[in-house]
This record gives C-alpha cells, sequence and structure tokens, in this order.
C-alpha cells in the first residue's frame, strides 16, 4: 500500500512540476516548471490552461492538500474496484481433551509427590515412565483407564503443573 501511495504521489508531483517540455543547446530535453530559456526551444506545448494556472510549491500547503485530495480519490476509486469478501462463517472450537491446573509447591516436594503418585500406579500395573529429569525440570506420565496424566515440576517457577489428558488409554498404548 505505501508503494501505491508513493507511485502516486511521484506522479502527482512530476505532473505539476513538468509543465514545460524544452531542449537546450546541446538537444538535451528537459522538463520544467517554468517556460523554456531563451536558448533553448519548446518542444512540447503545455497542458491546456497551465500557462493561466502555476502550479503552488512543491511542499507548501496549497501541494500537500491537492496531493492528498488525488490521493484520497485514487484510494476512493481503487476500493471502489475491489470486490467485497464475505467474511468466513465462525468455526466452532474443537472440544477440550485435556485440563491444566498448576499449584505453587518447592522442586523437591513436587517431585517426590509425583513419584508417590506413580509408585501406586506401578504397584497396580500401570505405567509411569519419566519423561524429563534434569536439575530445572522433571516430567512424569501416569496412564490410567481412561486417559494420562502428566505432572511437571519446575524449579525455577516453583509450581506443580498437572496435565490431565484423555489422550493415553490403555486402548492407546498406555499400560
Amino acid at each position: 500500500m505505501k508503494s501505491f501511495l508513493l507511485v502516486i504521489l511521484a506522479a502527482l508531483s512530476s505532473a505539476a512540476i513538468a509543465q514545460h517540455q524544452c531542449r537546450d543547446a546541446q538537444g538535451r530535453t528537459t522538463f520544467q516548471d517554468k517556460p523554456c530559456e531563451r536558448d533553448s526551444a519548446a518542444v512540447g506545448a503545455a497542458p491546456a490552461g497551465v500557462e493561466q494556472a502555476r502550479s503552488p510549491a512543491i511542499g507548501s500547503p496549497e501541494h500537500l492538500a491537492g496531493v492528498a485530495s488525488e490521493l484520497e480519490r485514487q484510494l476512493a476509486k481503487k476500493r471502489a474496484e475491489q470486490p467485497v469478501v464475505p467474511r468466513p462463517a465462525l468455526v466452532e472450537s474443537p472440544p477440550v481433551m485435556a485440563k491444566s491446573s498448576s499449584s505453587p509447591m518447592d522442586f523437591s516436594a513436587c517431585v517426590l509427590a509425583a513419584n508417590r503418585s506413580a509408585l501406586q500406579l506401578i504397584v497396580a500395573g500401570r505405567s509411569a515412565p519419566i519423561i524429563l529429569n534434569s536439575s530445572d525440570l522433571f516430567m512424569r506420565r501416569m496412564c490410567t483407564d481412561d486417559g494420562s496424566v502428566i505432572v511437571t515440576c519446575n524449579r525455577l517457577d516453583k509450581l506443580m503443573v498437572t496435565t490431565v489428558s484423555k489422550y493415553g488409554s490403555r486402548a492407546e498404548g498406555c499400560f
């Protein structure tokens, strides 16, 4: 859009400036806003009415108002040419398949709580693998009959995040 406006501005500026086309003694053609000098010949006639109406100086309030007016006219024309595109209908969000909750907890206490819960599941014949175990982050997945639970412990945030998901049940590979 900016480039479009710059092209229009350049075209309008050059049209306002180049009212006279002159050829000098060396044969070079120039475009200027003043009549040709005595030692150069006019090559083309100025558009009708240009001699009587001098264009305002570039950058003057009158010039900028004219440029703005022309830009508004061109923009209105462009908008009128563009087809109206209908907005797409709103799409329903898919059902939530996982819910997370967090609670403030010391890292060591969080890891201990996750391991105690996992031990109860392991004794019952369920899977509870450790996903990540570093000095700052601990994650364990615990498989249940109707999904899985992921417990995340974060030393820096001092948070325990529990995510309950409908995915990861025994039927989907959790044991």
